[in-house]
């Protein structure tokens, strides 16, 4: 069975009292899951070169990635010097472009940060069996890069699909 992640691979900085470190995170771990449930999996992002290690490592992991380029990557500052975590954005990508024509068992969309819309949605459930969506990224918005809830005004076009 084929499972297709669509949403962005993330470039995150993690940051502690003790220490920074980068991480990739966003589609790339539903895509990790799928791969070891026993799909043959692919994940859907936008990016550029600043993936290419992550991206070996999905590859490597047996996950194809369709990258579709952007001078951007989603890039998230996580910081939990505080003891609480605050999360900036300081970079994104466009929307992504579905254009697959062949049937996919299961497509699992899951945006980070608005790189997806309704009408990729639509396309998306005609082209698979079994479509579901996290929507973190609908209901996430971005104040002096601080990222921030927002009201999902328009869910009642996403949630029939």
């Amino acid at each position: 069975m084929e499972f297709l992640v669509i949403g962005n691979i993330t470039k995150d900085l993690i940051r502690t009292k003790d220490r920074e470190e980068y991480s990739f995170g966003g589609a790339s771990y539903p895509g990790i899951t799928a791969k070891q449930l026993g799909y043959k999996t692919r994940v859907l992002s936008r990016g550029n070169d600043q993936l290419s290690e992550w991206i070996e490592q999905l590859n490597i992991m047996g996950i194809e990635v369709l990258l579709q380029p952007d001078e951007n990557v989603t890039y998230f500052v996580n910081d939990y010097t505080s003891g609480e975590r605050k999360q900036l954005l300081y970079a994104h990508t466009k929307k992504i472009d579905f254009k697959i024509d062949e049937k996919i068992d299961i497509i699992h969309v899951s945006p980070v940060f608005q790189e997806v819309d309704s009408e990729l949605i639509k396309k998306a459930k005609k082209q698979c069996d079994f479509l579901s969506l996290d929507v973190q990224g609908l209901v996430r918005d971005v104040k002096d890069l601080h990222v921030i809830g927002r009201f999902w005004e328009d869910k009642e076009e996403y949630l029939p699909l």
